[in-house]
């Protein structure tokens, strides 16, 4: 799941991702946080193209509180704002600092 992201249909793809991370985290799988990254850093990408039609609508948002460290969610919780209002800029300075995070 977190090493080809799907994008078809009408959840935000990202939430999945999430929430793969977070159990796999929980479960102490090695190698979750730069899979997670890798698969938020392809979903981003494709979401810069203008004829992107990936899903933008959050049905999960309090999801952000099934992280351990609440910086982490925190960061989640405005990756998601910023995705889901199509503002690809200020959603890439995030994805970098979630990227510190997860690690």
């Amino acid at each position: 799941m977190l090493r080809v992201p799907r994008t078809e249909g009408d959840m935000l793809p990202e939430s999945t991702l999430w929430r793969a991370y977070v159990e796999l985290h929980r479960r102490g799988e090695a190698g979750a946080g730069p899979t997670f990254v890798s698969a938020l850093r392809t979903l981003h990408r494709q979401r810069s193209f203008a004829r992107s039609e990936i899903a933008a609508v959050d049905p999960f948002p309090e999801e952000h509180r099934l992280a351990a460290d609440p910086y982490l969610g925190e960061l989640w919780k405005s990756y998601k704002r910023c995705i889901c209002a199509n503002r690809n800029g200020p959603a890439g300075q995030l994805l970098r600092e979630l990227e510190k995070q997860v690690r």
